[in-house]
């Protein structure tokens, strides 16, 4: 890491158009995942998670505000999970997982904004 990317912590950590195509690959996913149930893609909402934080750390920094915003997406929705007769309310489940995965579409739908951004921002450099 250079002198000028330790000074800036949200300095893009690798190449701007493999970092977009990466995100763009895990927007797609996302969007596959978001089709289903909650109870059936469990597992893969869990496996997109942390890819997608890794990745976003590798790009942005793994103190950066992206990373943090994404971060927090993890949690959206399920304060409100109750349960009822010994098990979770599944519509409620259901309902956070959808809340989760529009807001995770949004935040990264951002990231690529400000990675195009940054690209023409350095062309003109």
């Amino acid at each position: 890491m250079s002198a000028e990317q330790a000074a800036n912590p949200t300095e893009i950590r690798s190449d701007g158009k493999e970092a977009i195509a990466l995100l763009k690959k895990q927007l797609v996913a996302l969007e596959e995942i978001a089709e289903g149930f909650f109870g059936e893609v469990q597992d893969k909402e869990r496996e997109w998670t942390f890819l997608s934080e890794a990745l976003v750390s590798k790009i942005f920094g793994p103190d950066s505000p992206q990373l943090e915003k994404l971060v927090k997406t993890r949690s959206l929705g399920t304060a409100d999970v109750q349960v009822r007769f010994g098990g979770p309310e599944h519509e409620r489940l259901q309902q956070n997982f959808e809340e989760r995965s529009r807001k995770r579409r949004t935040v990264i739908k951002e990231f690529i904004e400000e990675l195009k951004i940054r690209a023409h921002l350095e062309e003109k450099e």
